[in-house]
């Protein structure tokens, strides 16, 4: 079998679902900068439109479940707790909103 394969695993669909949140986060910010003053105003109701983003915590909370795993396996405590960040990340990073930091 391969060394820290649950790990690998983990890291791997974790930075998938990162890329899915920031390829739908970029899409939020393009939205907004085509909007006007009253659209501008009430964003937060186009923003709704995006919910599905947060699907992306399921794989978050998938890798979490694989860390476990490979936790229990006795993988490289290294790359446990790179799959663990990175997990972690995933589940918080649609919550944070980032489209609203590259609006100057």
């Amino acid at each position: 079998m391969h060394k820290n394969k649950f790990s690998k695993i983990t890291i791997v669909i974790c930075l998938l679902c990162v890329c899915g949140v920031l390829y739908y986060e970029r899409n939020i910010y393009l939205d907004y900068q085509e909007a006007t003053g009253k659209t501008k105003a009430l964003f937060g109701l186009i923003e709704l439109g995006y919910v599905h983003k947060y699907y992306f915590v399921l794989g978050g909370i998938l890798g979490l479940a694989l860390t476990l795993v490979a936790f229990r396996k006795k993988e490289s405590k290294g790359w446990i707790w790179l799959a663990f960040i990175i997990s972690i990340l995933i589940i918080v990073l649609p919550i944070l909103r980032v489209w609203h930091w590259f609006v100057a």
